[in-house]
């Protein structure tokens, strides 16, 4: 019967983001749909407005959802109680995505804080290839089990042998870095002093388990 041995093997990596992801979000609530509509396509204009004036272009600034929910509320008619629309809430999320330039976030939060578009903010910092953490994760995890592998065979006298199987099952990484700002409203002088933030690391972390065969060493019989 082979003899085996079957270590986890933990993976760790750390890379500096290179991709600022800035979210956009417009609402707006009205007793009228139409009115509730209107005003968000106005605050979008306004903030398409900024960007191109920030010096993007329109289609830079993307649509990642948008959504309308109906308030209803319980009212008499004809001697029944029915559920009746008095209001439509409109959200609508935008993102820009763009590699970290200081200057040109510093010039994009200030035209946004000067656009009264009544938006909200959620900035991130990313990467803008999530695939090169794992190569890095793979290569942490082989050799983090390794060396453990060989500490064990060592304590019990014996020989680490050929790999016979990896398994991983890569679970999704969150690709962003710690650092985040998200609020509701802000002021230019405040938009200025955001974009001179420094970003912290990403910081990623995953599992591998790894099949060695083990063999007799002769120093120890």
């Amino acid at each position: 019967m082979e003899r085996v041995i079957t270590v986890k093997g933990v993976g760790n990596a750390s890379i500096q983001p290179d991709t600022i992801l800035l979210k956009i979000e417009l609402e707006t609530s009205h007793s009228d749909y139409q009115k509730s509509l209107d005003i968000v396509m106005e605050k979008q204009q306004r903030v398409i407005d900024a960007v191109i004036q920030a010096g993007f272009r329109a289609e830079e600034l993307k649509t990642a959802s948008f959504n309308i929910e109906t308030e209803y509320q319980e009212r008499r008619r004809n001697g029944n109680d029915r559920n009746v629309p008095v209001s439509w809430h409109c959200e609508q999320q935008l993102k820009l995505a763009f590699p970290i330039d200081r200057e040109r976030f510093s010039r994009v939060m200030q035209c946004l804080a000067e656009s009264n578009a009544e938006c909200s903010l959620n900035i991130q910092y990313t990467l803008s290839d999530p695939g090169r953490l794992q190569p890095m994760l793979i290569e942490s995890a082989a050799a983090n089990a390794r060396k453990k592998a060989l500490a064990l065979c060592a304590a019990q006298g014996v020989k680490l042998g050929e790999l016979l199987r990896i398994d991983c099952d890569w679970q999704e990484i969150s690709i962003s870095s710690g650092s985040r700002f998200s609020r509701d409203a802000f002021a230019p002088v405040l938009a200025c002093a955001i974009a001179k933030f420094s970003p912290e690391e990403i910081h990623a972390g995953d599992t591998a388990t790894f099949i060695w065969a083990i063999e007799s060493d002769p120093g120890n019989p």
